[in-house]
């Protein structure tokens, strides 16, 4: 007895995860996921970039209000995680040859399915 299984469906849907995820990569704005903790779970190369870390071990290690310390992002990050999106522009101070600027920081909740896994955001200099 043996079995026959057309494998196209979930061929298709591995190629565009991982176009999903080379987009993702090469982004300018600085992308993340984290637990519904706060622990981040996947960033991409212009997050690392942006808040100076080598690689992403570095950051798997650490909560989001570790480095997105700004107050009125931790509700923010309450609100994505119970369902809503979210976004706040704030001032970012530099590091002496990077001058800081505006910032644009966006949430929402990473969903699969119905059910809410964590929060997804962006970090973008406006």
């Amino acid at each position: 007895m043996f079995t026959i299984r057309n494998t196209e469906r979930r061929r298709r849907q591995l190629e565009r995860f991982r176009t999903k995820e080379n987009a993702a990569d090469v982004a300018q704005s600085a992308l993340f996921a984290c637990h519904p903790d706060g622990r981040f779970r996947w960033v991409n190369q212009s997050f690392l970039d942006m808040f100076g870390y080598e690689n992403d071990g570095d950051v798997l290690k650490l909560q989001f209000a570790e480095i997105l310390a700004d107050e009125p992002l931790q509700p923010l990050f309450a609100k994505a995680c119970a369902g809503e999106t979210g976004e706040l522009r704030l001032h970012a101070e530099g590091d002496g040859e990077d001058d800081g600027g505006d910032v644009e920081v966006r949430l929402a909740p990473d969903l699969h399915g119905k059910k809410i896994v964590g929060a997804v955001g962006s970090v973008t200099r406006v």
